[in-house]
């Protein structure tokens, strides 16, 4: 089937991606994407909140899409360095707050719901942005950005129970997935499939684990991939990303010895440890 010949557009949800993620189904469906216009869009729901309308839009994308770029304007804005999943959505469908925890709380507002629901907290962490709010931060940084849709803007960072603290910090799903789809090494090799878990290691300090999956007919030999390299991929990316993650790396980095901050597996695309995960992805293992 030549995709090019159709104009293809994509809604997914169920979880969040990165744009890199975003680029690379533009790349294997060979759409060529307009300005300002896309053809792959998330919708924000739970199977207790059913579909909310809370959705990306061409104005949200192209926002995250610069967060990406500017480090500074997305720490304002979402209080972190990682650009989260970022939608618009219609405030007389649902009153959206946050709790202490960061975790969004959600009350229904339509009288024809099936299961009305007050304050219910889906723990979920993000936060909402007005739109008048939004628009002064663009303006702020000279973004260039317009937003025709006046609607409020809602950010979800992820689980709160999602991801794993390593080094004082919170590693998300979304981080890794994020350079699995940037780099050029990773994205040509691996499928994108991961876990991520703390353990142990064997001096009884906590020890960070990551396995991956390669793509079919791949190995560390034909892919001149090792998880060395890896590791070491991962350790430059986060440091360079996340801040509290980076002050407490110097500190690591001088007892450390030379040897990886991480501890990274690579399986073929056959011998993948978790082939029977259910439909919905989880990225974290408990130990």
């Amino acid at each position: 089937l030549d995709w090019r010949k159709y104009e293809v557009k994509l809604l997914t949800g169920g979880e969040g991606f990165s744009e890199g993620w975003r680029e690379q189904v533009y790349k294997l469906l060979r759409q060529k994407r307009k300005k300002g216009k896309h053809g792959a869009y998330s919708v924000f729901g739970a199977s207790d909140l059913g579909v909310t309308g809370v959705s990306e839009t061409d104005f949200s994308i192209e926002i995250r899409r610069y967060a990406e770029k500017n480090k500074r304007f997305c720490k304002e804005v979402f209080g972190t360095s990682d650009p989260p999943m970022l939608f618009q959505y219609d405030p007389t469908t649902y009153f959206v707050e946050t709790n202490d925890q960061g975790e969004m709380i959600f009350t229904t507002c339509r009288e024809e719901a099936l299961m009305p629901l007050i304050r219910y907290n889906i723990h979920d962490l993000g936060g909402i942005i007005s739109h008048n709010d939004m628009g002064q931060f663009i303006r702020r940084y000279h973004a260039g950005l317009d937003i025709e849709l006046p609607l409020p803007f809602l950010y979800v960072k992820g689980r709160s129970d999602g991801g794993i603290q390593f080094c004082a910090s919170e590693i998300s799903p979304l981080m890794i997935q994020n350079l699995a789809y940037h780099n050029p090494y990773l994205k040509n090799n691996l499928t994108g499939h991961f876990k991520m878990f703390v353990d142990d290691g064997p001096n009884k300090q906590p020890r960070c684990n990551f396995h991956f999956q390669f793509k079919k007919g791949k190995n560390k030999n034909n892919a001149k991939l090792q998880e060395q390299d890896v590791s070491v991929i991962i350790e430059d990316t986060l440091y360079a990303l996340n801040e509290d993650f980076r002050s407490n790396i110097k500190m690591l980095r001088k007892h450390r010895k030379g040897k990886t901050l991480f501890q990274v597996r690579l399986f073929t695309f056959e011998k993948y440890p978790y082939q029977d995960d259910e439909l919905k992805a989880h990225y974290t293992l408990k130990k």
